[in-house]
Formats: C-alpha cells, sequence, structure tokens
C-alpha cells in the first residue's frame, strides 16, 4: 500500500514539474513574442514614417525644380532686376510705374505658376520691402521684416531658402531666390504654394486621409486679423491649432480605396490624437481600433525657415498590416502553445520517453527563422540551429567546437565589446548591430540579441545569441541614401551630396597637409541652347559636361551638379604635377576636344573660378571665392564679346 502511494505522489511530483515547466515557457514565449512583436511593430511603423517623410520631400522636390527653372528662365533677367534696382531708389510715382511695368511682365508667367498649382509670386526690395504681390497687386509697399523671417534671412545670407512659413495672409511652402544686378542685390522673388497642392501629390501616392494643421501662436503672430479669420477655422484637435480653410477642402481622399470614415469614427480618431500634438518634435504613429478596423495615424511635425514649430501633418489610413502581424503572432502562440500541450500530454503520457521531447524541441530549435547558437564559458560553439548553418554557410560538424570569433565573427570579437565578456561582467542583454564576417571572407550585417545561457541549477554555462540578417534592409538604406545625394540627369552628386561628401574631402586634405582646389564651372550659353535647339540638347549639354569632368579629373575627386547649369569639383592634387595653370589647361584642352566633336550649335562655353583649398579655409568659403572668381571670368569674357561686337560692328559714316 505505501509502495502504491508513493508511486502515486511521485506521479503526482511529475505532473506538477509538468505544469510548472509548461507555465514557465509560457511566460518565456508569451515575453519573447510580445518583445518580438513590439520590436517589429516599431520598425515597422518607423519604415512607414519614412516613407511618408521621403514622399514629402519628394512632392517638394518636384515643385523646388519647377520653381528653379521659372526663376533662372524669367526671373533672373537683367530687364527684371533692372527693375528691383531702380524701384529700390525711386519715389513713390516712379515705384508704381515700375510695379506695373513688373506686373505686365511677370503675369502672363504667374498664370501658368498657378495652373502649375502655385499661388503666390512675391517681389521684394533689399530693405524687405514688398514691392509686388501677383497674387494681390492692390497689396504692396509694407515691410515684411517683422512678419517673414525668411525675407530677414534673405537680406542677411542673399541665397536660395526653402521651407514652410506663415506669412501676412497665408501659409505657404515657400521658394526664395536672391536677385542680382551686375553682382549687387537688387532684391529678391518668392514662388509659394499652398501645403494642400503638396498633399495632393501624397493623397495620390498614399490612399490615405492628409491633412495639415498649423499652430495657432505662430498664426496669430504672423498673419493679419483679417486674413486670420478669412482664411482659417478652428481644427478639431483644439485652440492651439488652426486649419486653413482650403487645405481642409482639399483633404479628403482623392482615390476611391481611400479613408471613409463616418462622422462619429472621425470625432473618435481626433480625440485619440490629441494627446500626441502637445510639444511634438519627432514622427509618432498611433494606432486605433474604429468601426472594426486599424487605423494608424502618422504624425509629422513641420518646422518653419526660422526653425519654430509651424505645424503637424497627419496621415490616417487604414493600416491591415498590424492586424495581421498581430495575428501572425497570436498564431504563432497558439502553435507554439499547442506543442506544449502535445509535449505536456506525451509526458503525462510517456515520462520515460524523454529523448522524444528532447528530439522535438531540437526540431522547433532549427525550424526558428533566425541563427541561433550557444556558447559555452570558453566560448566555443556547443550547439547551433539550421538556419545559423545556413547563414554561416557551413554544415553542423564544421560548426560545433570551433570558437565562435571563427564563425560569423565582427568587429566586437576579442574586444571590451564582445557580448560574452559583457554579459560575464553581469549584463543580461547585450543586443548590437554588426558586419559578420563568413569563413568564405563573405560579409553579412545582423542584428545580434545575446543573453546568459543557464543550466537547470541556475549556474550560467555560457550565452545564447541569436542572428536576425538585416543585409537586405542595410542596402536598401544604403541605396535610398545614394538617390538622395545623387543628380538623377547627371548622375553626379547633387548639391545636399556634394556639401555631405566635400565636407569630409576637405578635412582629409587639411589633415593630411596636402593641397587641393575648388573648381567652380558655370555653362555660358545654356540658355541659347535651351531657347534655340530644346531643352533635351540642354539635357545633352549638362550630361556632356557631366562627363567632361569626370573623364578630367580623378575618381577619388568630389563632383558635383550643384544646380541649374552649376558644376563643382572638390581636388586634392600632387603637388609635383598639379597646379593652377596644369588643372585649367587640362580642363580646356579636353573642352576643346569634346567641341571638335559637336556641332556648332551645341558646342559647350564654360567659365571656371578655380581656388587653392588652404588650411583653416572651410567649404563655405571656399565655394564663395570660387563662384566669384567665376562670376569675375564671365563677367570678363562679357566685356570681351561687347568689345568684339563693336569692333565687327559696320560704320554708319
Amino acid at each position: 500500500m505505501t509502495e502504491k502511494h508513493d508511486r502515486r505522489r511521485d506521479f503526482r511530483g511529475q505532473r506538477l514539474q509538468a505544469v510548472f515547466l509548461f507555465l514557465a515557457l509560457q511566460a518565456v514565449i508569451i515575453a519573447s513574442l510580445l518583445l518580438f512583436r513590439q520590436q517589429e511593430e516599431t520598425n515597422l511603423l518607423r519604415e512607414r514614417q519614412q516613407d511618408l517623410e521621403q514622399q514629402f520631400r519628394a512632392s517638394a522636390l518636384t515643385y523646388r525644380r519647377l520653381a528653379q527653372f521659372v526663376f533662372a528662365s524669367t526671373f533672373d533677367r537683367p530687364e527684371t532686376t533692372d527693375l528691383l534696382a531702380r524701384a529700390a531708389t525711386a519715389d513713390a510715382k516712379t515705384r508704381a510705374r515700375l510695379r506695373t511695368r513688373l506686373d505686365q511682365e511677370i503675369r502672363p508667367v504667374y498664370d501658368s505658376l498657378v495652373r502649375a498649382g502655385f499661388r503666390q509670386v512675391h517681389f521684394h526690395l533689399p530693405d524687405g520691402t514688398s514691392l509686388l504681390r501677383l497674387h494681390l497687386p492692390g497689396v504692396f509697399g509694407d515691410d515684411l521684416l517683422r512678419v517673414r523671417p525668411s525675407v530677414a534671412r534673405m537680406i542677411r545670407e542673399q541665397r536660395f531658402l526653402e521651407g514652410f512659413e506663415v506669412g501676412r495672409h497665408w501659409h505657404a511652402y515657400r521658394f526664395l531666390f536672391p536677385l542680382h544686378l551686375e553682382g549687387r542685390f537688387v532684391g529678391s522673388v518668392e514662388l509659394s504654394l499652398p501645403l494642400s497642392t503638396l498633399l495632393a501629390n501624397l493623397m495620390d501616392t498614399f490612399p490615405s486621409q492628409v491633412r495639415f494643421v498649423v499652430h495657432r501662436t505662430l498664426a496669430t503672430a504672423h498673419l493679419d486679423a483679417d486674413y486670420l479669420q478669412r482664411h482659417y477655422r478652428a481644427s478639431p484637435f483644439g485652440p492651439e491649432f488652426l486649419v486653413e480653410r482650403s487645405d481642409q477642402e482639399t483633404a479628403a481622399p482623392s482615390r476611391p480605396e481611400g479613408l471613409h470614415l463616418t462622422e462619429a469614427a472621425a470625432l473618435i480618431l481626433d480625440h485619440h490624437l490629441i494627446p500626441h500634438l502637445a510639444d511634438l518634435d519627432q514622427p509618432v504613429s498611433v494606432d486605433h481600433r474604429i468601426d472594426g478596423a486599424t487605423l494608424l495615424s502618422t504624425l509629422i511635425p513641420i518646422r518653419d525657415i526660422s526653425g519654430a514649430r509651424g505645424g503637424i501633418l497627419i496621415f490616417d489610413e487604414r493600416f491591415p498590416y498590424l492586424d495581421t502581424l498581430r495575428a501572425r503572432y497570436l498564431l504563432g502562440w497558439l502553435v507554439v502553445t499547442g506543442f506544449l500541450l502535445l509535449l505536456l500530454v506525451l509526458h503525462d503520457r510517456y515520462t520515460r520517453d524523454l529523448r522524444a521531447s528532447h528530439a522535438e524541441l531540437d526540431q522547433v530549435f532549427d525550424s526558428a527563422a533566425d541563427g541561433i547558437r550557444i556558447l559555452d564559458n570558453q566560448g566555443r560553439i556547443v550547439k547551433a540551429n539550421a538556419t545559423f548553418g545556413r547563414m554561416a554557410g557551413l554544415k553542423m560538424e564544421q560548426i560545433i567546437g570551433r570558437p565562435c570569433h571563427s564563425i560569423l565573427g565582427g568587429d566586437t570579437c576579442n574586444s571590451d565589446q564582445c557580448p560574452q565578456r559583457l554579459i560575464a561582467s553581469g549584463r543580461d542583454l547585450v543586443r548590437e548591430e554588426a558586419v559578420k564576417t563568413r569563413p568564405d571572407g563573405s560579409h553579412l550585417t545582423c542584428l545580434v540579441e545575446a543573453r546568459p545561457f543557464y543550466d537547470g541549477s541556475g549556474n550560467r554555462i555560457g550565452i545564447i545569441e541569436d542572428f536576425r540578417d538585416i543585409t537586405p534592409r542595410k542596402e536598401l538604406e544604403r541605396q535610398l541614401h545614394e538617390m538622395a545625394l545623387t543628380d538623377p540627369l547627371t548622375g553626379l552628386r547633387n548639391r545636399r551630396g556634394f556639401l555631405e561628401t566635400a565636407e569630409q574631402q576637405l578635412r582629409c586634405i587639411h589633415r593630411s597637409g596636402s593641397r587641393g582646389f575648388l573648381l567652380f564651372a558655370d555653362l555660358d550659353n545654356m540658355k541659347g541652347i535651351n531657347d534655340t535647339l530644346g531643352h533635351a540638347a540642354g539635357d545633352r549639354t549638362l550630361r556632356r559636361t557631366a562627363g567632361l569632368l569626370r573623364s578630367t579629373f580623378r575618381e577619388a575627386d568630389v563632383v558635383a551638379r550643384m544646380g541649374g547649369d552649376e558644376f563643382a569639383v572638390l581636388m586634392g592634387t600632387n603637388p609635383e604635377m598639379d597646379s593652377e595653370q596644369a588643372i585649367l589647361a587640362r580642363f580646356t584642352d579636353r573642352l576643346d576636344r569634346l567641341n571638335d566633336t559637336l556641332p556648332p550649335a551645341e558646342r559647350i562655353s564654360v567659365s571656371l573660378g578655380l581656388v587653392r583649398a588652404g588650411k583653416g579655409i572651410d567649404l563655405e568659403e571656399l565655394l564663395r571665392r570660387a563662384d566669384r572668381k567665376m562670376y569675375a571670368v564671365k563677367k570678363e569674357k562679357k566685356g570681351q564679346a561687347k568689345t568684339s561686337a563693336r569692333t565687327n560692328a559696320p560704320s554708319n559714316r
């Protein structure tokens, strides 16, 4: 009887152990699934934010290029700049006559810009006075310095400016260009478009509801009271924000699959967003469950040209990916739970068959999507799953027993940042994003998580490492970054790419004590080619010029198209071979040889400004010096052309 009781007691103890093991595994699985799901959700939402931000920048880039083209072809002409120069010093009567003349000349272009989505064309005098608003021709002569930080900044810096800003009448996305006459600053011109125009482009790309709210403090500080009342209304997010009426009217989805909410659902959605709007500095994504569907709201703060908080872009969309992701993790939990229940039943029925249970667990280990390996306290691999073997490109017998740094080693191996050492020092989790090297010498980028590995008595006997291959994602990020720095027409670096790369190159030149030069080039006859042969010929000329610069300078030199028909090159040189005269002679020789192969009408004429990159001179100063030198050359060419024209002109006597 006692023996039977003992067997019963042992059986109950085994069942309790199995239940406790099941509950412990459930806790680990649930915690792990929640951790992985949260990480995946965070990555998914971050990628969505980046998609929306990149699309917004792409929309702005489209209109920037259009504005730059109109400025170069219409506004940046002696006829226009002469009118501004004369108006700056004229009396009221003369200024009115000059304003009328400027309006007559620009009005056809303005009408075309309005059809393209622009709303404002505004000319400013050098002292910040409004000369002419094409959109409000009857409003002029007011001082803009108080309400328009961009105008004050333009007077100080006299360079192209771009960004969101609240004006005297509307908020808008603005492009400001300086105007010069014979090298003298005579004023500026601004092309602006409503945010609703950019939002319309975004709605064509994403089936979502796109809205923009402006901070009331910014609007009331700049807008005239009459225009504030006429053009703005209260937002559903409280008294701190306003909505431009035209923007609100355009905020409906433009595609059939877009977001359509009932009035009650829209109120619930807006109520969820209110706590996230205050003091928003970084993009935030908020998901909600409304009317049986998951909605995602992405909030992106927009700052104005002065750096102040301007407003917030709000993208509302149906986001079934979150439902799918959560359902996948729930299904995974159900599958694993079912599997554990099965093990519990098997343990209850076949307590003596432990090997079969271990085999089942090994199958789960090998079927994991991530590569996993277990190390002992000496850093040797004692176990690894099949995914890890595929990542390393080795068979399991080539992995087990090898030192960890010989299989997928990285920069932190044998250093103070080695996961093995960090966990030995007391860390419970080590997470790193690192480039790992396979035994064959190839590389992959992994997200690695390492945790302590304990035996049944709670003693740490090694570590367990999880490897997730993120090489494709990193390559995509690199490609997107490269696209943002590249001029699509010529394949050269764009202005942003030049400034980023040239800063690093210039530091290397200064640090090494070697000699360098910055070349600034401007095409003299670009307008003539565009006007006579068309813009396709102009594009060919720009590509030919880019090819000429590539072939003239070394691959290590930074060659870029700075915008329009301007190019820049930052080069490191050999003091024994290269000098200013040698560089210019080499370029001129290659240009002559290129022109010999071209029809006369498409031959290229370039004005060059070459300055030495002396120590202590930063990139911005180098660009200014090269630009001034180039303009001096261009001015000299024009003077020679005029002299030649007077010499060759027939006499009237």
